[in-house]
């Protein structure tokens, strides 16, 4: 039962966003029904970050594509890892919703030490070091972020996944600053039940998360170019340098 509940309440948050309509899935078609469909199986969930983007088909289906790409398609780096990114540039970006988000999946994914320091902003008790290295770098990204980027802890190899979840994440998090609330959870759930809500989120996610996702399924079409330079971290993976 875990969840239908989930989705149908994810479904019913997209009537809380501001500034925008999203398209609501009764009245989804073409690009906007086939998005819809493709979030509920991959990402577990109607997700209203990419939801709020529905009045715009194509900015919706692209925005769908890096996520998917980079965050939950199966690759080189663990899904765990990817969520704590996710959750530590939501962080360093103060954005709470995002942060209650990828801090349950990663919660939902066996990881809870991990996700209560990151989502507490205190990257340095993560206890794995190598993944605190990680989750520092992540987070070293910020707005007033004025000093150089710190080198990169983790293999070429996981570049364009981590790199992509990263590069995602500082485009989300500002969507979801402006169009969303705070929380998924909305505002009238008493206190006592948030902690329930919550973990029964995290329960939903981290089952979504530990299916396994093909590369690909949410290219739409086009002409495939070189990433341009600035792009450059993705031309080694084709799925990421498409969406990206």
């Amino acid at each position: 039962m875990t969840g239908p509940l989930v989705r149908a309440a994810v479904r019913r948050s997209l009537g809380r966003t501001r500034h925008v309509t999203p398209v609501l899935p009764s009245a989804a078609t073409g690009v906007v029904a086939e998005v819809y469909r493709e979030l509920e199986r991959d990402f577990g969930v109607l997700a209203p970050p990419i939801a709020v983007l529905s009045p715009a088909p194509h900015l919706l289906a692209a925005s769908w594509s890096l996520l998917r790409e980079t965050l939950v398609v199966d690759g080189a780096v663990d899904r765990p890892v990817k969520e704590a990114v996710a959750a530590a540039v939501s962080a360093s970006n103060s954005c709470p919703y995002c942060v209650e988000v990828h801090g349950s999946a990663l919660r939902g994914l066996g990881s809870g030490a991990a996700a209560t320091a990151i989502v507490a902003g205190r990257s340095g008790e993560v206890g794995d070091p190598r993944l605190r290295a990680v989750v520092e770098w992540a987070g070293a990204g910020g707005p007033g972020a004025g000093a150089p980027p710190p080198p990169e802890p983790f293999p070429v190899g996981h570049r364009a996944e981590l790199v992509g979840v990263a590069v995602t994440f500082q485009f989300l998090n500002r969507l979801v600053n402006v169009f969303l609330e705070e929380s998924p959870t909305p505002a009238g759930v008493p206190a006592g039940v948030r902690g329930g809500v919550r973990s029964l989120l995290a329960r939903h996610l981290g089952a979504a998360a530990g299916r396994g996702v093909g590369p690909g399924a949410s290219e739409r079409g086009g002409e495939r170019e070189e990433p341009p330079p600035d792009l450059g971290w993705a031309a080694a993976h084709p799925g990421i340098g498409g969406a990206a």
